[in-house]
């Protein structure tokens, strides 16, 4: 019973996790850095040093159809009642001032201090809700790009993608390997690349890949870094999904034109990630709980790839989701929904129109 659409769930851990990377290799450190630049100084380092504190706050993975994509940034704000983002493709979520509850759209959730961010490569709604008074964002999306001299050509292939954040004194430099352009964000100060002009507060380029980023202002500037990593396993041919409608960003009204997306909904994970078979990636079955070595976690005969999908509106840990008497694998069989207890509202739990003999998707039957 597998159902043709995998909903691949990144992993909140790798996204909030802070890791150095510097001249010595890539290690774990203990703070992420300041959410926004420290105070002015008041003057430049006498020479330019390269910067050993930049970190990954986001990373994930993206299984690229051939095609060129884009990276655009986009700023938004939150308040306590919240702001729903519609991705139309791959999007890391900054935290740029204050604090923020992200819930994305398969009931994933993390909480985002200002510097941290999270990847989803699923293009499914994300909401963001302040927490202790106002909180700003910033969306950072990978599209198609319908411009065939521009933007980024990984080739067909699942690829790493990382989000660099570092906090760049006076005279400081960034420089981040790949073989492939980058997209440079920066959220305070200004950062100047290899022959190129200054990048402002508030605006974000596109550079080649390595290319030296360089503080030479009198105060700290903030910058972050979208980087297409390796290619992972094998390249994929199956095609890319294609948005069927403009998608528009809750928070600024931008609307985003109908394109193809990277976006990891086929195939099924490769097999050296998945060592039950069943569809998920070990590390997607860890986020969410589910066994890694059992197709079918909690045995109601929906496989957990099923369930995740989001298909059957069921908990791939829980036989009975909706507690109603039925399981899952039997609610699907009916066709009756496996979160609700009662599918057509008439008052009565499914099981037990089921025992009573009427039809749990049919109000009426149970009329008289």
């Amino acid at each position: 019973m597998m159902s043709k659409t995998l909903v691949s769930i990144p992993v909140l851990a790798a996204a909030v996790s802070v890791i150095v990377v510097g001249p010595a290799g890539i290690g774990r450190a203990s703070t992420p850095p300041t959410s926004t630049a420290p105070s002015a100084v008041t003057t430049a380092s006498p020479a330019s040093t390269e910067s050993d504190h930049a970190q990954v706050v986001a990373q994930g993975l993206i299984d690229f159809p051939d095609g060129r994509f884009t990276w655009t940034a986009t700023a938004g704000s939150s308040d306590s009642d919240g702001t729903q983002v519609d991705a139309p493709g791959s999007q890391f979520v900054l935290g740029d001032t204050g604090r923020m509850l992200v819930t994305s759209g398969d009931g994933r959730g993390a909480i985002l201090e200002a510097g941290e961010a999270i990847f989803d490569p699923r293009s499914l709604p994300v909401t963001l809700q302040a927490i202790d008074g106002p909180a700003g964002y910033w969306s950072i999306l990978l599209t198609s790009s319908p411009d065939a001299g521009g933007g980024i050509e990984p080739g067909a292939g699942v690829r790493d993608v990382n989000l660099v954040r570092d906090v760049l004194g006076p005279g400081e430099v960034l420089s981040v390997a790949s073989d492939l352009p980058q997209f440079v964000l920066v959220t305070a100060g200004a950062v100047t690349p290899d022959g190129g002009t200054a990048i402002a507060a508030g605006s974000g380029s596109q550079v080649a890949g390595g290319t030296s980023l360089a503080n030479d202002a009198t105060r700290p500037a903030v910058v972050v870094v979208a980087v297409i990593g390796d290619r992972t396993v094998a390249a994929v041919t199956t095609p890319a999904t294609t948005a069927s409608t403009a998608t528009t960003v809750a928070s600024t009204g931008t609307t985003v034109p109908d394109n193809s997306v990277p976006n990891n909904t086929e195939p099924v994970a490769p097999a050296q990630f998945d060592s039950d078979g069943d569809g998920l990636s070990d590390e997607d079955e860890i986020v969410i709980g589910s066994d890694v070595n059992k197709a079918d976690t909690d045995g109601d005969g929906l496989s957990d790839y099923e369930e995740a999908s989001g298909a059957f509106n069921s908990d791939p840990t829980d036989p009975d989701s909706d507690d109603d008497g039925l399981t899952d694998g039997e609610e699907a069989d009916l066709g009756t929904d496996a979160g609700a207890k009662d599918t057509d509202g008439d008052g009565l739990y499914d099981n037990d129109e089921i025992i009573g003999g009427t039809n749990p998707l049919d109000p009426a039957s149970n009329a008289g």
